[in-house]
């Protein structure tokens, strides 16, 4: 176990080839009823898109992959964007 910095795990991981088709199977198994629709999707991602925070498809603010979070309907963004 390393005690690396968090910023550098992120970097690491974002960088990771697989990492978008995991991240589109979790989106895929996100019920009907708890995503959030088309629209709303794209403008939670056109503003993570201008945010200063966003490395790839990883928020250095919070950690999360953007595309996962905008998906679900009760998440947030943690710099509260939207």
């Amino acid at each position: 176990m390393t005690n690396g910095c968090r910023l550098c795990e992120i970097y690491k991981a974002a960088s990771d080839p697989a990492l978008a088709s995991q991240v589109e199977m979790l989106i895929k198994g996100i019920p009907k009823e708890e995503k959030t629709s088309d629209t709303e999707y794209a403008r939670r991602l056109d503003i993570c898109g201008m945010c200063d925070k966003l490395s790839g498809n990883t928020c250095l603010s919070c950690g999360c992959f953007v595309e996962l979070r905008a998906a679900k309907s009760d998440s947030h963004c943690s710099r509260k964007k939207w």
